[in-house]
């Protein structure tokens, strides 16, 4: 009876073990996968976040380059006629 009394412990110990140990296992890989998963987002946020400042800060530039081209363009025309005007007066 002893013997039947350890070996059904012993049993229900190993029983528990493995459960707790599949627990363990279970939640650690949720932990991993939840953090590779907020990591990625982090990253593709901040990706995505690079590449609109990128974006921004490209199209400002460029506006700003056509801008002062513009203007350049503007003020030689203006230039111009004022010395076609001058010339011709």
């Amino acid at each position: 009876l002893s013997i039947c009394y350890e070996a059904i412990c012993y049993d229900a110990v190993c029983y528990v073990a493995v459960c707790y140990v599949a627990v363990c296992y279970v939640a650690v890989c949720y932990v991993a996968v939840c953090y590779v998963a907020v990591c990625y987002v982090v990253v593709c946020y901040v990706a995505v976040c690079y590449v609109a400042v990128c974006y921004v800060v490209v199209c400002y530039v460029a506006v700003c380059y056509v801008a002062v081209c513009y203007v350049a363009v503007c003020y030689l025309v203006v230039c111009y006629v004022a010395i076609c005007y001058l010339a011709c007066y």
